[in-house]
């Protein structure tokens, strides 16, 4: 499930993609979700998955990240459960030739990339948020 707040839908069996493409939208990284959004092939919808997935894994998985210097928090997300949506995602769209299913995913990501947002209390302090401070859940 994506959140407490998502709907059932053809979205929810995608929740740990879409919080992976809200992270990189909360961190104003806009580009997957610009690719996804505006894809015209699937092989460009599937470049953009791939590419998602290795910067995501790169900086939330491998790395520690300081949500100071990315401005944005890490979501908490199991990786293996990712790469089996992308698989899944990317089967389905073989099918879709509208590829509508990955512009209502940038649109989805969009949406929820505001739980992971790094702001600063007055007095300095993080806000609490609802995305973890990094890291991969098992």
């Amino acid at each position: 499930m994506m959140g407490n707040n998502t709907p059932p839908g053809p979205l929810s069996e995608y929740g740990n993609l879409v919080k992976t493409l809200a992270f990189f939208a909360a961190a104003r990284n806009y580009s997957y979700v610009d690719r996804l959004g505006n894809s015209l092939s699937y092989e460009s919808v599937q470049m953009a998955l791939l590419d998602a997935l290795r910067d995501f894994k790169s900086t939330c998985i491998d790395g520690k990240p300081d949500p100071r210097d990315l401005g944005a928090y890490c979501p908490s997300v199991d990786y293996k459960r990712l790469e089996n949506e992308v698989a899944r995602l990317l089967e389905s769209l073989k099918r879709d030739t509208t590829l509508r299913t990955a512009r209502d995913l940038a649109l989805a990501a969009l949406a929820e990339s505001l739980k992971y947002i790094y702001r600063e209390k007055p007095g300095g302090e993080p806000s609490k948020k609802e995305g973890s401070q990094g890291g991969a859940s098992s």
